[in-house]
């Protein structure tokens, strides 16, 4: 079944409609005209966005991260990639995934969008489980791609 159709709370099953709209725009894209470089940014793109959300709803569901939180890395991840889809393709894609405060005309920047997420042992689950961190995977595909 994949991350999408699932039941969520109502918050984060909104984030994750969201990035499933994303995805069908991003299917569109692909068979949109475009520069080299479009073409190369969707290259596994709805994958990578299937296998990020799965990660924070698997520390969500683990208990290694909030319903809130779990939201917020959500968003700040697809703000990042409506940016870089409105970079590849032209300020004018229609990106009509978006509603509500999310809107696609929103910006969020890196710098303040990003921030440190402290985990330490605690009773609910052992130091060495880790919290996904949606926005270091950008980071690291933007140095490393």
């Amino acid at each position: 079944m994949g991350i999408f159709g699932k039941p969520y709370p109502p918050a984060l099953g909104e984030a994750i409609q969201h990035a499933e709209r994303f995805c069908s725009v991003l299917g569109r894209l692909e068979g949109r005209r475009s520069r080299e470089a479009g073409r190369v940014w969707l290259i596994g793109r709805r994958e990578e966005i299937e296998t990020v959300l799965a990660l924070v709803v698997d520390d969500w569901q683990g208990g290694r991260r909030a319903e809130e939180e779990g939201v917020v890395a959500v968003r700040e991840y697809l703000g990042e990639l409506h940016g870089a889809a409105r970079r590849l393709f032209g300020e004018d894609v229609t990106l009509d995934c978006c509603f509500g405060e999310f809107v696609a005309t929103e910006r969020i920047e890196l710098e303040n969008a990003t921030r440190q997420v402290e985990v330490g042992p605690s009773a609910a689950f052992p130091a060495t489980d880790t919290v996904a961190d949606p926005l270091a995977i950008v980071k690291w595909l933007k140095r490393n791609v």
